[in-house]
Formats: C-alpha cells, sequence, structure tokens
C-alpha cells in the first residue's frame, strides 16, 4: 500500500514539472529574451559632448522610442571616467523629469545638461541608465556617453607667445653674442695687421691704436654699435694708407730733404726756420684726416717755395756785406751801410713763415735789401770786369780787391709725385653710381621688408601650430607637461626657424652681391 502511494506522488510531481516547463517554453515563445532587457531605443544611440574648461554647461536631447507602453521610467548616471584612470567626473550629467507614462509610439524626450565645471581636461567614458517599465515588463537602456574637456585657449596661446619669445631672446643673446665675439677678433686682427704694416707714419699708427682701443672698449662695455664704428674707421685708414704706403715714402723723402734745407740752430733761430719746421711737423701729423696725398704734396710744395723764398733772400742779404766790402768806402762812410745790412739782419731773424704774421713783410725786406743792393753796387769802382757781374757799368779795373761775384741761393724742386687718384672722387664716383640705393626709403623699406618677414613668418608657423596643437586636439592639457611642452617647444622653433631663415637670406643676398 505505501509504496503505491509513494508511486501515485511521484507521478503528480513529474506532471507539474512538464506542466511548468511547458508553459515557460510557451512564454518565452511569446515574449523573446531581448525584450525582457531592452524593449526601447534611444536616438542618437549614444553622446560625445566636446567643451572647454570654464564653459557654460552644455544642453542635449535623446529621445526614447518604444513599441510598447513606457512608464516608470527613472534614470541612473554613471562616474565618468577618464580614459588613462588618471582622473574622475562625478554627476557631470543632469537629466530633466521625466513623465510618468509614456504611450507607444510616441517619443520620451530625455534633457541631458552636461557641466564642465568640476573636471579636469581629457577624454572620459561613462553611461546613462534608463530603467522602465514595458507593458508591465521591467526593462532598461544603456546610452554610451564620451565628455572631451580641454583647457581654455588663453594658457596654450601664452605657452606658444613664450617660447617664441624665449627662442627671440635665445636668438639676440646669441646674435649680439656672436657679434660681439667676432667683432672682437676682427678688432685683435687689425691690430696686428697695424703692428706689421712697415712704412706708416708714426701719427696714423699712432690714430689707428687710438680707434682700436675705442672700439675694444666699447665692446667690453657691450655698445657694439660705437665699437662697430670705431673700428670701421680703423679698417678704412689702414686700408687707405696701405694703398698710399710707395707713394708716402716718397713724399716722406721729400719733407725730410726740405728739413734739412733750413734748419734752425740750438736758440731757434732764425724764426723762419723753426717755424718752417713746425709747418712740417703740421704737415706729418696730419696724415691721419688725410683724404688725397695730393693735399700733403701741395702743402708740401708750398713750404718748398717759402724756404726757397728765405733762402734766396738771405743769400741776397749776405752778398750786401760782399758788395759793401767790396766798395772803396772809408769806414766812416761804411758806417751807415753796415748798419742798414745788420737793421736788415735782425729782421730777417724775426722773419716768420706764416703770410699773416711777418713782421715785417717779405716783401718789404725784398724791397729793402734791392734798394740797398743797387746803391752798394754804384759804389763799386768803375770799370771792373768784375762789376759787371754786380750790373754796373764797364770802366777801367780798379784792382784785384774789386772782384765781387754774388752768391746764388740754393733752391730746392718742387715736389711732382704721381700719386694715387683721390679717395674723395671715387667715393663721389660710387655715390653717383649707387645713388637710389642711398635714399632715405631705403633704409625704411628694408625695416618694413624685416618687420614683415618677421609677422609673416611667426604668424603662419605659430598659427599651423596652435592648430593642430590646440584646436585639433580636444583634450589638450590633459596630459598638461606634454601638451604645454610641446606647444613651448612649437613656439621656439618657429622662432628659431624665422631667425634662420632670415640669416640665410641675408648670406644669400650678401652673396649675390659680393
Amino acid at each position: 500500500m505505501v509504496p503505491a502511494q509513494h508511486a501515485r506522488r511521484l507521478h503528480r510531481v513529474m506532471l507539474a514539472l512538464v506542466a511548468a516547463l511547458v508553459a515557460s517554453i510557451v512564454l518565452i515563445g511569446r515574449h523573446p529574451i531581448g525584450a525582457f532587457a531592452q524593449t526601447a531605443s534611444s536616438n542618437p544611440p549614444s553622446l560625445t559632448i566636446a567643451g572647454t574648461l570654464g564653459d557654460p554647461p552644455q544642453e542635449r536631447i535623446l529621445f526614447i522610442s518604444a513599441a510598447t507602453p513606457i512608464s516608470g521610467a527613472e534614470v541612473l548616471v554613471s562616474d565618468f571616467v577618464r580614459v588613462d584612470n588618471a582622473a574622475t567626473i562625478t554627476d557631470p550629467i543632469a537629466i530633466a523629469p521625466l513623465p510618468a507614462r509614456v504611450e507607444a509610439g510616441r517619443p520620451l524626450t530625455l534633457t541631458v545638461t552636461v557641466s564642465f565645471a568640476n573636471a579636469r581636461s581629457g577624454a572620459y567614458n561613462g553611461a546613462i541608465w534608463l530603467n522602465y517599465d514595458a507593458d508591465g515588463i521591467p526593462s532598461s537602456l544603456q546610452i554610451p556617453v564620451t565628455i572631451t574637456i580641454k583647457d581654455p585657449p588663453g594658457p596654450p596661446f601664452v605657452a606658444l607667445i613664450s617660447g617664441v619669445a624665449v627662442a627671440a631672446l635665445i636668438s639676440t643673446y646669441l646674435g649680439g653674442g656672436r657679434q660681439r665675439d667676432d667683432l672682437a677678433v676682427r678688432i685683435e686682427r687689425l691690430a696686428a695687421r697695424v703692428t706689421s704694416a712697415s712704412g706708416l707714419p708714426d701719427s696714423v699708427r699712432r690714430a689707428l691704436r687710438q680707434y682700436l682701443n675705442r672700439a675694444d672698449a666699447w665692446v667690453r662695455m657691450g655698445k657694439l654699435a660705437e665699437a662697430q664704428h670705431e673700428y670701421d674707421q680703423a679698417e678704412q685708414m689702414l686700408t687707405r694708407w696701405l694703398g698710399w704706403l710707395e707713394s708716402w715714402r716718397a713724399l716722406k723723402t721729400r719733407i725730410d730733404q726740405a728739413r734739412a734745407m733750413l734748419q734752425p740752430d740750438a736758440q731757434g733761430r732764425p724764426a723762419y726756420a723753426a717755424g718752417i719746421q713746425r709747418i712740417l711737423d703740421e704737415i706729418e701729423g696730419s696724415t691721419p684726416t688725410v683724404e688725397d696725398l695730393n693735399d700733403v704734396q701741395n702743402r708740401l710744395n708750398e713750404v718748398i717755395e717759402r724756404i726757397n723764398g728765405f733762402l734766396h733772400l738771405v743769400t741776397r742779404h749776405k752778398n750786401l756785406q760782399k758788395i759793401l766790402d767790396a766798395t772803396a768806402l772809408t769806414p766812416a762812410e761804411k758806417g751807415p751801410y753796415q748798419a742798414q745790412i745788420d737793421q736788415l739782419a735782425r729782421q730777417i731773424e724775426t722773419l716768420l713763415p706764416e703770410p699773416a704774421s711777418d713782421q715785417p713783410n717779405y716783401q718789404t725786406l725784398s724791397d729793402a735789401i734791392t734798394s740797398l743792393n743797387t746803391e752798394l753796387k754804384a759804389l763799386l769802382p768803375k770799370g771792373a770786369p768784375e762789376s759787371a757781374l754786380l750790373g754796373s757799368q764797364s770802366g777801367q779795373a780798379a784792382g784785384p780787391a774789386a772782384l765781387v761775384i754774388e752768391d746764388i741761393a740754393p733752391q730746392f724742386a718742387r715736389v711732382a709725385i704721381n700719386l694715387p687718384p683721390s679717395e674723395a672722387a671715387a667715393t663721389l664716383k660710387s655715390v653717383a653710381a649707387g645713388f637710389p640705393a642711398n635714399l632715405p626709403w631705403a633704409r625704411i623699406r628694408l625695416s618694413g621688408f624685416r618687420l614683415a618677414q618677421f609677422l609673416i613668418l611667426i604668424t603662419l608657423w605659430g598659427w599651423t601650430g596652435y592648430n593642430e596643437l590646440y584646436i585639433q586636439n580636444p583634450t589638450f592639457g590633459s596630459d598638461w607637461l606634454s601638451n604645454y611642452f610641446t606647444l613651448l617647444a612649437w613656439g621656439f622653433t618657429s622662432e628659431a626657424a624665422r631667425a634662420t631663415l632670415t640669416t640665410l637670406s641675408g648670406r644669400l643676398g650678401l652673396s649675390a652681391e659680393q
């Protein structure tokens, strides 16, 4: 009896299990598995929102549609995690309230507001979960959301400009350093050339050393423009005089000869000779400022004329004494004439070579000597053959004591050296040939071109980097060191490229001119 009851009970359990299994299969056939999980869809199916730190909140609308009525809808928002897992945004999204029920075929509007206030730059991934009842069946819908945030444009722009500024400062410093070092080397080399150049006038050598000493002092003070000016003056003077050396040696020989023609004694007498020596010293001392050796030759010829005139005057005065001694006058009769000769000697001793300071005037002395010479010749014995040498009338010779021959003053020939052409004339020709280039507008055009070149290169290069590295990068600032350093480096290279191009173009232009 008992086994039969157990068997019937087991049979009923099996029938219940079979019925439950059949019911489950039928229910599954009517409601597929996906219907339990999701019966609605979103348009768009996902959100991608880009913004900048500090921007106002952005609003997006999602349309949720379903084939069955939707009720009891609620929204859950996940945390947003940056793709490198280095930062998280909590509650970046706010959802507007939802209606209690939406009929089938009508869309459910989901208003999404995204805030960029509490975030760091980068790309963040998260999701919006919509849980609802679809015709009494619990369902859910996941909407993927990507938020990209980058730094505001101000700091990246400052980084770019900082790179340009740093590069410009370095270029300026290096350019000045190279210019300073180059100028210092050129000054040293020019000083060596001055030392090794033989035949330069001492005054020119001293002037060159003064120029170079001043140039070196300006370099040490960092004033390169002033140093360059002094160097240019020295280089031009040395170049000019190296081309004049042969001509100057010839002129210097004639100056020394002129100096030897008229020498004062230890007491500086006569004053005329001392004055001539001063003038010759001035001619040699003025050589650093000479622009044309012909000027030196002309001044030297003027001095030679004065020397010849003075020597002629002195010789004529000496002839007066010879003529007086050859006369047959008694000592008492010679006294007044001797006094005149002595007076003329004192006047010659005080005569100066400067025309404005002649005391008495050279011509007055010459006229006085001529007058006395004529008067003394008239007192010579008549008829002496030698008296013809004195310009007197012929007559019977008075004896050997009457023989008088006038001395002839030594004369120094004028200087006539074939000198190099005037540098001033060559300069005028070069100025005439290049006149348009020397107009004031040339410097303005050059400065304007350099400024335009700088602005164009920096603008184009800098804008390219700003666009590529910042504008086109939606997550600029997420890797702070890399992003800003790259932008800084781009600005640096833009200025370096500009400096390189400017230097290259300058060298090419210089090569073309050469």
